[in-house]
């Protein structure tokens, strides 16, 4: 067992966990303040370990919420995704919790396998834009250029220096969508319901009927709220009414496909707006 935390609570999980100190384990704590997490408040390094297959227990002060407004949602999905990862909030029954994890776990639980694609999707929009910034600088140096085509080739293929610096060039404008059919032919388990007109009416209430039929329809599996407009505004939206699913553009999978579709729009309206493919669609 390995624990990542600061202070007090890394005495305590010391102290009260060392019986498991044999087992396959990483504890990390969200707020920690080690150089090594910055501002990512712990997500990057137990995203490192979930990634490794690692069984990874989240410990938290917070409630999901906060961690989901605070700017990283697309780490937090991709984090809790993963089906060896289990957040922990600090309360008095916290060692019970753990120590419970520890001993039985769960590695039935479900994989969100849509949540950590959807990292991969922010990683390259982050890369993209480290590959707009060094262009100049490269061309101005053929060892640097020889790194940034590497770089380049991770993102757009096997291509020519000359296709890369006009694909990089692209991107520059407000045209490039770098989600758009990133994710084509990609298919995923999840139950995709539209926010307006949908998961909410049109006075922004919160439709009680069609979250139930989302999660019967779901059967523990993942659940994603997609929408075509704010994705910022809907997700904090959300969070008012205690909804902490993932919150996406729908445009994000575009040329992939899902299990359910629930819209407000009729089906045929919909197979002409979003080339999105399905097994099962429901109207509302």
């Amino acid at each position: 067992m390995e624990i990542y935390a600061d202070g007090d609570l890394k005495e305590i999980l010391t102290s009260e966990l060392g019986r498991f100190s044999e087992h396959d384990c990483v504890i990390v704590e969200m707020e920690t303040a080690t150089p090594y997490m910055q501002s990512c408040n712990g997500l990057n390094l137990a995203l490192d370990f979930a990634m490794k297959g690692r069984k990874v227990i989240v410990v938290g002060f917070l409630p999901p919420v906060a961690y989901i407004l605070m700017g990283k949602s697309t780490q937090w999905f991709a984090l809790i995704g993963h089906p060896k990862v289990l957040f922990c909030r600090v309360d008095h029954l916290m060692i019970e919790k753990i120590s419970d994890e520890i001993e039985v776990g769960d590695d039935d639980r479900l994989a969100d396998d849509l949540s950590i694609a959807l990292l991969g999707v922010t990683q390259s929009q982050s890369t993209i834009d480290a590959l707009r910034h060094d262009m100049s600088y490269a061309l101005r140096d053929g060892d640097r250029m020889l790194r940034w085509e590497e770089d380049a080739k991770k993102i757009f293929g096997a291509k020519t220096r000359d296709e890369l610096l006009e694909l990089v060039g692209t991107a520059k404008n407000e045209d490039f969508d770098l989600e758009k059919g990133q994710l084509k032919g990609q298919k995923f388990p999840d139950v995709c319901i539209d926010v307006e007109g949908t998961l909410l009416d049109a006075s922004g209430n919160l439709r009680q009927d069609v979250l139930s039929m989302a999660k019967e329809k779901s059967a523990g599996g993942p659940i994603t709220i997609w929408t075509g407009g704010d994705v910022n505004y809907f997700t904090k939206t959300l969070c008012e009414y205690d909804v902490l699913y993932k919150v996406i553009s729908k445009r994000t999978l575009c040329g992939a496909s899902v299990r359910v579709v629930i819209d407000d729009l009729s089906e045929v309206e919909f197979k002409d707006t979003y080339n999105v493919m399905y097994d099962e669609y429901v109207q509302v």
